[in-house]
Order: structure tokens, then C-alpha cells, then sequence
């Protein structure tokens, strides 16, 4: 098949995947419910079923086929679909670490673990063995983790919080460097991507300090915002309090336009709907590009992400404030 028929294929894969999506019809369902028992009809007339873990188990599993069947079927951008999709894989490994740093025996996790299929490097049976730290160092020795894993066990034991910023900043780093080998003729895949690790940092800045980790150890729990122009203040973004003034005020006004932002959560909303509107765009234009998959993909997880917060908290009281915060995201946006 030729590039073109290849680029073609792909995209009618990825267009046909992107229509399974939840809309604004259904967005308005859910803000017209009003009581947890209203609620919870919608999510049913939207097909949405089980508790949350039951909802995220089949989702997730889902989603990683569609990563496996997307970066087979493009003629560019596989090792960047694989980067995107180990995300899931450095979730299972962070639930790793927390279960071996307490001794928690496989049962305890086993059915949180994401079945990664081919696209992972840790299999479930191997990981079903790890008793501790040291176990986990031995089982993804000949994993991409092996050297994060081993600093993070080496002498006193990371603390699991300050394990995981260590594992997402790996994550993201790989991002980086996947969005950057793409050829030119795919610059939207990659500042798609590039804007998704700029978010991911933004929340490692924002978890770090809410660690109490130091602001200058904070800046450089990010991939990609500490060697950027305008963001050489990122220790100052960490020390943020309500108290500062808004949140906004410190950051390039290149990222939002000027946008007002008062703090954290207005700013992850605000950076899921930018990214919602440039997924929406990445479907428009030339079909010989890798970005209408991407698209996808990011549109796929934060749906995932927003479903599975919905049902969780659809009987209390903030229901309405994580609704607007699913959102904002997803393509169940307006």
C-alpha cells in the first residue's frame, strides 16, 4: 500500500473511532440531571454501566486496542503511539511500587493492573511475583524503566509519591523525544503531543508542591516547561498560594492568551479545553498526516477520565463541579 492509501486507511480508522465519542447532546443530558437519581439514569441512557472500577477496567481496554490497531496502521508515528500508549504502563507501575513499598500481595491490585497486550514490557504474570522493591527492580531490569526503578530503590526508598513524579517525568521525556523525531510534514501530531506534556508538567509542578517538596525541586519534576522561554520561573509557580493572587499572573501569556486563571483548577480546565479545541482542528486539513489519530487518542482518554470521575462521584453533592471538569476536556465539551 502507498503512503497515501496507508495515511487514508489510518485516518478512516481514526474518524471512525472519533464517532463512538460522547457529544455535547449527551453533555446536556448530564447537566439537565439534577439528583444522583437523575444522574444515574443518563450515564445509563449513555450506556454507561457498573461502578467505576468495572467502567474503567473495559474502557481501558478498549482504548489500548486502539492504540495497538492506530500505530500499526499509520506509515508514520508508531514509536510515538507506543509512547502514548505506556503511559497506561507507567500507571501499572507506579500501582507496583505503592503494592511492594507496603507489601501488598497480588490479590490486593491485581485487578487494577491495565492489560497492556503487546504494547507493554511488564506482563502481569512476572508482576505478580514482585514481594518488594527489590522484586521490582529485578522484573523491569529489561523494561524501558529499568533505570528509574533502580535509582528510585537505591539507598532509602523513594517516598511512592515522589516515586511516581519520577516515573510520570520518564513518560512524558519519552513523549518528548517521539514528537520530536517526526518529520516536519507531521509538526500538528507532534505540538499536539508537546502540549499534552506541557500539561503533564504543570500537574507534576502542582503535585510536587503539594508534597511539600521544595519549589526548586519542583520545577524539575517536568520533560519539557524547564528549558522552555518564559517558564524560567517555574520555582515560583511551585511556591503559588491563593494568597499570591491569581495564578494566571505567573504564567506566559502565550499559554492561554491572556485567559484569566485564578488557580490550579481553573488552569486544568482551561488547558483541557484548548487542547479539546486543537484536537477538533486536527481533523481538519490535509489527510496525509498522523494528527487526526492523535486527536483521537488524547479525545479518547480524556473521555475515559471524565466518565470514570462522573461515576464515581455521581451521588454527591459536587457532582456538578466534576461534571464541568469532565468536560472540559472531552468531546462532550460545547
Amino acid at each position: 500500500m502507498s503512503s497515501a492509501g496507508a495515511f487514508a486507511f489510518a485516518n478512516v480508522r481514526a474518524r471512525s473511532r472519533a464517532a463512538r465519542l460522547l457529544g455535547p447532546e449527551a453533555a446536556a443530558h448530564l447537566r439537565a440531571a439534577a439528583t444522583p437519581a437523575a444522574r444515574a439514569a443518563a450515564l445509563h441512557r449513555l450506556g454507561i454501566e457498573g461502578d467505576a472500577a468495572d467502567l474503567q477496567r473495559g474502557r481501558v481496554a478498549r482504548l489500548l486496542d486502539d492504540y495497538a490497531v492506530l500505530a500499526r496502521s499509520y506509515p508514520v508515528g508508531e514509536p510515538l503511539l507506543v509512547a502514548m500508549a505506556r503511559l497506561h504502563e507507567i500507571e501499572n507501575l507506579k500501582l507496583l511500587y505503592r503494592a511492594a513499598a507496603n507489601g501488598l500481595p497480588a490479590e490486593r491490585w491485581r485487578a487494577l493492573f491495565r492489560p497492556m497486550g503487546r504494547l507493554g514490557t511488564i506482563q502481569r504474570a512476572d508482576a505478580e511475583e514482585v514481594r518488594s522493591l527489590r522484586d521490582l527492580e529485578a522484573v523491569t531490569r529489561a523494561t524501558p524503566y529499568a533505570e528509574v526503578v533502580a535509582a528510585a530503590v537505591s539507598g532509602p526508598a523513594l517516598a511512592p509519591a515522589e516515586a511516581e513524579l519520577s516515573f510520570d517525568r520518564l513518560g512524558s521525556r519519552r513523549l518528548v523525544e517521539e514528537a520530536r523525531r517526526l518529520p516536519s510534514s507531521q509538526a500538528g501530531a507532534g505540538a499536539l503531543v508537546l502540549g499534552l506534556v506541557r500539561e503533564r508538567d504543570l500537574d507534576a509542578v502542582r503535585r510536587a508542591a503539594a508534597y511539600s517538596i521544595a519549589p526548586e525541586l519542583c520545577a524539575a519534576t517536568g520533560a519539557l516547561l524547564a528549558g522552555e522561554p518564559g517558564w524560567g520561573h517555574l520555582a515560583e509557580i511551585a511556591a503559588w498560594t491563593p494568597d499570591a493572587g491569581p495564578l494566571g499572573l505567573l504564567l506566559p501569556r502565550r499559554l492561554l492568551g491572556g485567559a484569566p486563571v485564578a488557580d490550579w483548577d481553573a488552569l486544568e480546565r482551561a488547558l483541557r479545553r484548548r487542547r479539546r479545541r486543537a484536537c477538533a482542528a486536527a481533523f481538519i486539513g490535509s489527510p496525509l498526516r498522523l494528527a487526526p489519530g492523535v486527536a483521537y487518542l488524547l479525545l479518547a482518554e480524556e473521555e475515559l477520565r471524565g466518565l470514570v470521575a462522573l461515576v464515581e462521584a455521581a451521588g454527591a453533592p459536587a457532582a456538578g463541579s466534576v461534571l464541568e471538569r469532565a468536560l472540559a476536556g472531552s468531546a462532550l465539551g460545547d
